[in-house]
């Protein structure tokens, strides 16, 4: 609060010395001169913006009975942040996107997928958190995950370049159909071509889905045609993996789409659904094969059958 005062009591007698008076003007000149009026402004605004991000901290907190008592682990510190060309090398692989209160505001995963984290470190398998950029100290204390992960990748779409050398991928967090689902697509377009078919594995227990729902619940109520419905209604949109193409429109007034990322068309992908191991269907007409399986009833699969 000091640092306000004393940025705005510099701002305004700068101002002051602004005013129209002949005595003053070469004393204007030379602040002009030495942008120290401009370097004023600056500070003034940073201040104001960081008043304002502990402002929304507080707000946020007080409106949802959030008491920072989330033992998160500082995921910037001692843990390597992968970017766009990195290979990560390893049979199995885990992806948790946006486990975060921000999105699940009911918490449905938030024990299930901590266990899931805990099992693969212990398993020896590289977890990656894919996280929101955590410039905005608001965000960082709503991730609900208890361990330090191998690596994170930030991203706010789920989006990701990575290059994956892995006999399967696993995949939690959420929105399953949205955020997730970029996860998954860009798994598959970065899967290493010498290794197939690709293998995905769905941790159902640790997804959510719109509004606010536990993956496996919702599909533990289906049938399996139910649940082939429910993916080519919510999952496969326009003959691509994920729906988040259909979801984020353009701007008002705008003619650029929002979303950018290049598309995983279900043209040059066969893709094959197992629900617990089981297949139920297939969609597709490429040759490259992929597995998607659903792990709804089953416990989780030993990775090492592969």
């Amino acid at each position: 609060m000091a640092l306000l005062f004393q940025s705005l009591n510099l701002f305004l007698f700068l101002l002051s010395l602004a005013r129209p008076v002949h005595a003053g003007d070469a004393v204007v000149e030379r602040l002009v001169e030495d942008h120290a009026l401009s370097h004023a402004l600056y500070k003034f605004q940073e201040v104001q913006a960081a008043l304002a991000k502990v402002e929304r901290v507080k707000r946020i907190s007080d409106k949802d009975c959030l008491h920072y008592d989330f033992d998160w682990p500082d995921y910037k510190t001692g843990i390597r942040q992968l970017h766009k060309g990195d290979v990560v090398n390893s049979d199995t692989i885990f992806f948790v996107t946006h486990a975060t209160y921000i999105f699940d505001r009911k918490y449905a995963i938030k024990n299930t997928v901590n266990q899931r984290v805990k099992e693969m470190l212990e398993r020896g398998n590289p977890v990656i958190y894919v996280l929101e950029t955590l410039d905005d100290i608001a965000k960082q204390h709503f991730y609900y995950l208890d361990y330090k992960p191998t690596y994170t990748y930030e991203s706010n779409s789920g989006a990701h370049k990575l290059k994956l050398k892995a006999k399967q991928v696993v995949f939690a967090g959420g929105y399953f159909e949205l955020c997730a689902g970029e996860t998954v697509r860009d798994a598959i377009l970065g899967w290493d071509p010498a290794v197939r078919p690709i293998r995905v594995i769905y941790l159902t227990d640790s997804l959510y889905t719109w509004p606010y729902k536990n993956l496996q619940k919702e599909l533990q109520e289906l049938d399996d045609q139910q649940m082939l419905d429910f993916l080519n209604a919510k999952y496969f949109s326009k003959n691509e993996i994920g729906y988040q193409r259909e979801w984020i429109r353009s701007p008002p007034g705008t003619k650029e789409p929002f979303y950018k990322d290049s598309p995983a068309s279900l043209k040059d992908y066969k893709i094959t659904i197992l629900r617990d191991g089981r297949k139920i269907g297939s969609l597709g007409t490429g040759s490259t094969e992929v597995e998607m399986n659903y792990i709804v009833n089953g416990p989780t699969p030993d990775f090492s059958q592969y």
